[in-house]
């Protein structure tokens, strides 16, 4: 004989109301799912239409007696679990906390060791399983802070990775990164971080072309790559040559030349130094350091300041442009990303995927990655009847990854 489908308790304390009956009665009706299972609900409708389950708004795992909440240690039913989205069966806290851990260039295997840690689900989260949440969610948290325009200022910089292939280590991606300051503002933000497998004056044109309108200043090195497909994409903008470069340079021929500090006092910085300092403010500051390095003599000294002396005479001159000297903060961002999966580059294989990582990575140097907004955001999303797009479901052909 069939046995039938138990129908529960039949409670009706703290139940949530049907979406789509109001005024009906709603009791607990028993559990679904698997390892970690799940509320139901049976509604009455008072209109006289048939009774249905339905599993609330987002589905909620079943905790023991007497639990309390993983995020905010609140006491809960044993219906009040925490949150679930449908059909990937893990916690929305669970999945939004990987996605920080991955914008933090924790690598897929150490964040799912971790999820494994925190849901006891060791044989259910792998890597590849945290691969999918970032194909699948990274668009939805960072769908509030996409950047739709270019801002007044750009800082553009690029850093190459290479790996290991079948002809022997080469060049296989590069990561660019564009920093943006709006008018009037000293503080930055990461506009765009992307990878590309080229570094030529095409790939930066078509970065620079995706987004609305062009700015007023551009900031970067003398990379020729750059400039042209900058150029390319905003003809008019005004061009300024980092100053964060040239004095890294400007400093290694000091620092040959013994000019860096005062001898005997570490602490106490040269006269030339001092003067290098205020090189880079003005007409007047650019001139005493250039008369000081020629009397000085150095070949290599001598040779630096007529390399960069036009960039800079062509600033000092040009009409006030926004006061922003330097690619700095773009280069910490390159250092933090090439220090952490430069030795994992040979994992990144797939552009999309990896793109959608970096864009975690921007969130995250915008200070813009907190686990409750990812919450918040994958909840709405899922609420809402955001699509569950199958699970690897960006793929490249067989044998032809798109970053090599």
């Amino acid at each position: 004989m069939k046995r039938g489908r138990p129908l529960g308790s039949g409670a009706t304390l703290g139940v949530p109301p049907c979406t789509f009956h109001t005024n009906s009665r709603v009791v607990l009706n028993g559990r679904y799912g698997g390892d970690r299972p799940r509320q139901r609900f049976r509604c009455y409708p008072s209109d006289g239409d048939k009774p249905h389950n339905f599993s609330g708004t987002l589905a909620r795992s079943v905790l023991e007696p007497t639990a309390e909440c993983e995020t905010c240690e609140s006491p809960l039913q044993r219906h009040q679990g925490p949150r679930h989205s449908r059909r990937y069966d893990f916690p929305v806290h669970e999945v939004a906390l990987a996605l920080q851990r991955v914008g933090n260039l924790m690598s897929y295997t150490e964040a799912a060791i971790r999820a494994r840690q925190e849901t006891g689900l060791s044989w259910r989260v792998n890597r590849t399983l945290v691969a999918n949440w970032v194909e699948v969610f990274a668009p939805v948290v960072a769908a509030r802070h996409a950047e739709d325009s270019w801002p007044e200022t750009v800082v553009l910089d690029s850093t190459p990775f290479q790996a290991m292939t079948a002809s022997g280590p080469r060049e296989v991606f590069n990561v660019f990164v564009a920093y943006g300051y709006e008018q009037g503002r000293r503080r930055g933000r990461a506009v765009q971080i992307v990878v590309s497998t080229r570094r030529n004056a095409q790939a930066w044109h078509g970065v620079l072309s995706a987004k609305k309108g062009q700015p007023t200043l551009l900031v970067s090195d003398k990379d020729t790559g750059l400039l042209g497909g900058a150029f390319r994409a905003w003809p008019t903008v005004a061009w300024r040559r980092c100053h964060w470069h040239m004095r890294q340079n400007l400093d290694k021929h000091l620092a040959t030349y013994q000019l860096l500090r005062t001898p005997h006092t570490a602490r106490r910085p040269h006269h030339m130094s001092q003067l290098a300092d205020a090189a880079f403010k003005n007409l007047a500051g650019w001139t005493a350091f250039k008369n000081a390095a020629i009397a000085h003599g150095g070949v290599n000294l001598v040779a630096w300041v007529h390399t960069a002396e036009p960039d800079l005479m062509a600033e000092f001159q040009a009409a006030p442009l926004p006061h922003h000297y330097s690619n700095g903060a773009a280069e910490r961002v390159l250092n933090s990303i090439r220090d952490t999966i430069a030795h994992r580059a040979f994992c990144y294989r797939n552009a999309e995927r990896t793109n959608r990582m970096l864009e975690l990575v921007r969130l995250r140097v915008n200070r813009w990655d907190a686990v409750s907004t990812y919450e918040k955001d994958i909840r709405s999303y899922l609420a809402n009847g955001g699509t569950l797009y199958p699970q690897a479901n960006i793929a490249d052909p067989a044998g032809r990854p798109s970053l090599r």
